[in-house]
């Protein structure tokens, strides 16, 4: 386990940013046994159905990026010739 020290701003607000770069939006904020404790709350976008929740989880944020990345890609797929399935030659059809 890592330790940091953190300082309070003028405005009294701890800065996140030195724990990790992968935080989430919000927290969940409560004071257990004199310590302050945040629990990231991760959350799905609202058109990700039940079964595709995974993908969102923090633990798979690489296959998310690598998934988003491949459906940016535009498609490649080589079916081939299909000369050899033609009935007659080309050439006779002018």
């Amino acid at each position: 386990m890592k330790i940091y020290y953190l300082t309070l701003d003028k405005k009294k607000r701890v800065c996140l940013e030195p724990l990790t770069d992968d935080l989430p939006e919000k927290f969940l904020a409560y004071i257990k046994d004199g310590n302050i404790i945040l629990e990231p709350i991760y959350e799905r976008p609202s058109h990700v159905q039940k079964d595709q929740a995974w993908l969102f989880e923090p633990e798979n944020r690489e296959i998310l990026a690598r998934l988003q990345e491949s459906l940016q890609q535009e498609a490649t797929i080589d079916l081939g010739s299909f000369q050899e399935y033609l009935e007659t030659d080309l050439e006779d059809v002018r």
